[in-house]
């Protein structure tokens, strides 16, 4: 019985360019799914990226790393928001970090405060 390939060593072999197709660069060269379905290894739906091209196509619509990053409400102001990989935080921003931050600082003196009457 025949394996079932994704055919990505067949995409490579057609997709060998030697430049990205957004910035120029030359080095660190990955293939793109057009359609984010790494299955669809048609030569219309391939395009080359160097790794940083690549990584912000992707970030720009939450596809980067293991799946689609879910919207998150920060705790502070009840946005609704992306969040970012490199900080899984339930804060939107460095504005409410700061006001999260105080919250905290408040939570503990109060109960630093019952603690010391006990």
């Amino acid at each position: 019985m025949p394996t079932v390939s994704s055919g990505r060593k067949a995409a490579a072999k057609v997709c060998r360019l030697i430049l990205c197709e957004v910035c120029g660069a030359q080095k660190t060269l990955q293939r793109h799914h057009k359609d984010r379905n790494p299955l669809n290894n048609q030569p219309e739906n391939i395009s080359i990226l160097c790794q940083k091209c690549h990584k912000e196509d992707h970030m720009s619509d939450g596809t980067w790393g293991k799946g689609k990053i879910k919207e998150t409400i920060c705790k502070v102001c009840g946005n609704v928001y992306l969040p970012k990989r490199t900080r899984r935080s339930a804060i939107c921003s460095l504005a409410c970090l700061s006001v999260w931050g105080l919250i905290n600082a408040n939570k503990r003196w109060k109960q630093s405060q019952v603690e010391t009457r006990l």
